[in-house]
């Protein structure tokens, strides 16, 4: 996301050059990836854009960082018309809008270019001036993050109504795009037709010209959750929706709406005439306990409460009265003590962290008999021109077995009774490559009683004389594991190997 330095540098007084704030916002806050003309380009992570990916928000990083205090306000009006009738607002999905703020202004004079300082940031975070109204509204979002828009009033029936799409319904985006619409997609409408997609894009027909003498400018709050599922899929992405779908605070909409107003006041000479904020469900207070020697644990450091709590101060944090840590409304990323201690923990700079090495009690681990096993097996086998492999333990359903309930394939089903399946599976495949095939498998057997441990050899040789190569290569497994008193008893085509009565 690009940043105007320049208009950082008005928010904050007596930051040093861009090249230094870059460097400490890299340390201390967000990655900078490239720094040219004056524009900052930071890489914002998804828990803050509700803060961040605003130049208020870089510039109250910047003001921590730098101990510099913040010049730029957010205006807070007073007198504000409201509800004086000269438009309706309903909201009907109070859950997917939790506030929705719009005000009426008339417009004296012909709606002419925005500033030239105004164009220059839009055009250095990479948005095309349009006019005055229009510009000011993309303006207050790279400002202070909160998502605006502009209606002409008279040609808005009957007010303004926040809802779902009507089944079949369409509507074309301000700039040509047709959409078709679905049930679940919220659309800001008024009696006839959808006006936007909210929290995406403005619609065609409702959109201001050079002859527009009144306006309505929303400021709301949508839910993230279906703003981000509508955005993705109409492959329609702004930067409305990008904010909104990474979730915003509903108190940042008062600010946003207070400074269009004064912008619009200043630049085209507005007056505002009537205003609606429909609020039902106020964000609450978001309070935290704060453990400063949890805190030092966590860390590795050995901070005072003064000194941390002052390291909360500058990025706007503040002590409640209930001695809590009161969170501000637009940090929607911290909820539990942890996020809080790393917020102190940047701030103080992780360089300064000193590397002290663990201390940790050493237990040697448990003797594994079923590993030593398999090693000595291992070590008998191989030198002899075995290969080990590997099968799954899966099989077809057969008497006896496991049988899977949402198994992978059909013969899949079940789990493994033995290992000769696989073996002779392999056996199989590797004849298409090799003429003599010697391969071994420690793997599980599985019965409903429960599971156990298994070892299967498999011979093929072009010679024929698998069988006496397999008895060598069980005597030389015997003698290797250390069993020396056994017995090779033929059963028909099988041999039984006994040792003290045992199979």
């Amino acid at each position: 996301m690009k940043f105007s330095y320049s208009l950082i540098k008005k928010m904050v007084a007596g930051l040093p050059p861009i090249k230094e704030v870059g460097r400490e916002i890299n340390l201390k806050a967000f990655e900078v990836e490239e720094i040219s003309n004056g524009v900052m380009d930071i890489k914002i992570p998804a828990n803050r854009w509700a803060d961040a990916a605003s130049h208020w928000g870089i510039a109250k990083e910047a003001g921590a960082i730098f101990n510099k205090k913040i010049g730029f306000k957010i205006p807070k009006l007073i007198n504000i018309p409201e509800n004086k009738g000269r438009f309706k607002v309903k909201v009907k999905e109070p859950v997917l809008c939790p506030r929705y703020f719009a005000s009426y202004l008339e417009l004296p004079k012909k709606i002419g270019q925005s500033p030239v300082w105004m164009r220059k940031v839009l055009r250095d975070c990479g948005l095309r001036p349009i006019n005055a109204a229009v510009d000011i509204m993309n303006y207050v979002m790279l400002e202070i993050g909160q998502p605006l828009h502009a209606f002409d009033a008279a040609k808005i029936k009957k007010g303004i109504i926040v809802r779902r799409a009507k089944k079949g319904e369409k509507m074309t985006t301000i700039d040509g795009v047709k959409i078709n619409l679905e049930e679940k997609d919220l659309v800001i409408a008024d009696e006839e037709k959808p006006l936007a997609l909210a929290g995406i894009k403005g619609g065609e027909g409702s959109e201001i010209d050079s002859r527009t003498k009144t306006i309505i400018v929303e400021a709301a709050n949508f839910e993230a959750g279906g703003i981000y599922r509508t955005s993705r899929r109409l492959n329609l992405f702004t930067d409305a929706s990008a904010r909104f779908g990474h979730g915003q605070s509903p108190e940042l909409v008062e600010a946003g709406i207070n400074r269009a107003i004064v912008l619009l006041r200043d630049i085209c000479g507005a007056k505002l005439v009537d205003s609606v904020d429909i609020y039902p469900k106020k964000q609450a207070r978001k309070l935290l306990k704060f453990d400063l020697l949890r805190f030092n644990g966590l860390t590795g450091l050995n901070l005072d409460g003064k000194t941390v709590l002052g390291l909360l101060k500058k990025l706007g944090f503040s002590l409640s009265k209930e001695g809590l840590i009161e969170i501000p409304a637009l940090r929607l990323d911290i909820n539990i003590f942890e996020d809080l201690a790393e917020e102190a923990a940047r701030m103080y700079g992780f360089e300064n962290v000193k590397i002290i090495p663990p201390t940790v009690s050493l237990i040697p681990p448990e003797i594994d008999e079923t590993v030593i096993m398999k090693d000595k097996i291992r070590n008998a086998l191989i030198p002899l021109g075995f290969d080990e492999v590997y099968n799954y333990s899966f099989s077809r359903e057969e008497k006896g077995a496991v049988v899977l309930e949402n198994p992978i394939s059909r013969d899949k089903a079940a789990l493994r009774i033995s290992l000769v399946p696989g073996l002779l599976k392999n056996i199989e495949d590797n004849l298409r490559f090799f003429e003599d095939v010697r391969i071994f498998e420690i793997g599980k057997a599985f019965f409903p009683s429960g599971e156990g441990w298994r070892l299967g050899l498999a011979i093929h040789l072009k010679k024929e004389i698998s069988l006496r190569e397999l008895k060598g290569a069980v005597e030389s497994l015997l003698r290797g594991t250390g069993l020396t008193d056994y017995l090779f008893v033929p059963e028909g085509k099988r041999v039984r190997v006994e040792s003290d009565h045992r199979v």
